[in-house]
């Protein structure tokens, strides 16, 4: 059976309030709200980002950790049957060159990983992806940083902000659309007593979560399981937001920090480990028509 990688130079999705020409003019503003091209700021390293595939359609984001290793979101995984994954080195999706394609072996989603209904909040929402075959390193492509150590406290009280990287919606009203181009985001990072005094709801945990709030800016479906980096690392992975896409309602992400221990181990425990063949075998052969309900 076989996954496929499809390597990408970044990923963003920045969420558009302003979905037609007519409005864009009115507002004086531009298409993605304070977004920008990663192409146009060569300073800004997205070579290590991945677009996880289910069937045909676009799914998730991916950060490449090793040669041999993808990071991203547990419930990118969730229920999952046949699914490419691509990984290409393209700055648009119709470019004709779309680079290498790579099998995943496994994936291991944390033993701990639980979503609940309504798809509100997830918790221990990270996953690993095996690659059948080495993806070698070079200009074009290149490994995510890690944070070094466990962060004492709200990632805010260290970083302000974080850069996101994603391929999702820019659109959600009547039309869904997706960018052409790639994108990049700087989005303000918040304590997690800020984000969750929106609702009593929100059942999330301090501990091992991080979240961002931006007035004009949120991740929405399609940035799943990418990256949010605090300088040079990845601090965070994109999981789950309140509200939908709406910009000014909290954004949350796994905090890679806390999970320093269960990537090096599921690195060098679970390399020989193969899933067995009734895994490939999709669930719900119409699944892979829809696209996906979570972020």
């Amino acid at each position: 059976m076989i996954v496929y990688i499809f390597y990408i130079k970044a990923l963003i999705l920045l969420y558009i309030n302003v979905c037609n020409t007519q409005s864009a003019n009115k507002l004086n503003e531009p298409r993605i709200i304070n977004g920008n091209e990663c192409r146009k700021n060569p300073k800004i390293n997205i070579n290590f980002v991945v677009a996880v595939y289910r069937g045909r359609f676009f799914s998730c984001g991916g950060s490449l950790l090793t040669q041999n290793w993808i990071l991203t979101a547990a419930h990118c995984t969730y229920n999952v049957g046949l699914w490419p994954i691509y990984v290409v080195d393209a700055v648009r999706k119709d470019d004709k060159e779309w680079g290498a394609f790579y099998r995943i072996r496994n994936y291991y989603m944390h033993p701990n990983f639980s979503m609940k209904e309504s798809h509100r909040f997830l918790h221990n929402d990270i996953a690993l992806l095996r690659l059948d075959s080495p993806m070698r390193k070079s200009k074009t492509i290149q490994f995510v940083k890690l944070p070094p150590h466990v962060i004492e406290g709200d990632v805010s009280d260290i970083y302000e902000a974080g850069l996101l990287l994603g391929w999702g919606l820019i659109c959600v009203t009547k039309f869904l659309k997706f960018p052409e181009h790639l994108m990049c985001a700087d989005l303000t990072i918040k304590s997690h007593a800020e984000c969750t005094k929106f609702s009593r709801f929100l059942a999330t945990r301090p501990i091992t979560e991080m979240c961002t709030i931006e007035s004009t800016k949120s991740f929405c479906f399609g940035d799943s399981g990418g990256p949010l980096m605090c300088g040079d690392f990845q601090c965070g992975i994109v999981s789950f937001t309140f509200q939908g896409c709406t910009p000014g309602n909290p954004n949350f992400y796994t905090r890679v920090d806390k999970y320093l221990d269960f990537i090096k181990w599921t690195m060098e425990n679970s390399a020989s480990r193969l899933l067995p063949l009734f895994f490939y075998i999709p669930i719900n052969i119409f699944y892979n028509l829809y696209l996906p309900i979570l972020l």
